[in-house]
């Protein structure tokens, strides 16, 4: 199990405790201690669980998935770590495996807004999106066209590949840098540039 971290100041620390499965009185037992950052939207623990598989570990928070892979033993904290950090921040308390890359996150109702479910592959996670797009190229959608400028203004990007939030490719396109999306729900997306061999990636709005 793992702590919901309150201090204040905040200082990014998850605590993370064992307890017997079995039945009788037990005593939790600290095994080991995670910082994610110094934000609350995005490293306060709300939920966590390990897939079946025993080969991958999520923690939720407000604003952000960290997936653990390659433990040590049970200890998931000595592997590795990814992130996703969503669009929005949001009452995210609940996360649970579908099936070993999948997970299903639960959302709180806030005010009028209903109690969602959303769907994330944890398994097709592309890490630091912000920081390694940032200056590679800006993304555009208007009257039905998504457009893009690299910063090489000549430059044509090799594909343009736009998927959901789980991860699945929804429509791609070959050597352009704009392309119709005029039949793409509204919803977020996530917009992959090839150029070069290499890949950026931003997420962005369609809003019609």
């Amino acid at each position: 199990m793992y702590t919901r971290n309150r201090t204040n100041p905040y200082n990014g620390i998850t605590k993370w405790y064992v307890l017997s499965d079995q039945p009788g009185n037990h005593v939790a037992q600290l095994s080991g201690t995670y910082q994610g950052n110094l934000s609350d939207q995005f490293s306060a623990i709300t939920a966590a669980d390990v897939s079946d598989d025993g080969e991958r570990m999520v923690l939720l928070a407000r604003g952000a998935v960290h997936v653990f892979t390659q433990p040590t033993g049970d200890n998931f904290l000595s592997g590795n770590v990814s992130y996703n950090f969503f669009t929005f921040t949001s009452g995210l308390e609940g996360i649970s495996f579908r099936d070993n890359c999948t997970v299903m996150i639960s959302e709180e109702a806030q005010g009028s807004t209903p109690a969602r479910i959303w769907s994330l592959n944890t398994c097709q996670i592309v890490t630091g999106l912000e920081e390694s797009s940032q200056d590679q190229f800006n993304v555009h959608v208007r009257n039905g066209f998504l457009n893009i400028e690299l910063t090489d203004t000549d430059a044509v990007a090799d594909e343009l590949i736009i998927s959901d939030l789980s991860g699945a490719t929804i429509m791609s396109a070959q050597r352009v840098n704009n392309m119709p999306i005029d039949g793409l729900k509204p919803g977020i997306y996530l917009l992959t540039v090839l150029k070069n061999g290499r890949s950026f990636s931003k997420r962005f709005t369609n809003l019609y």
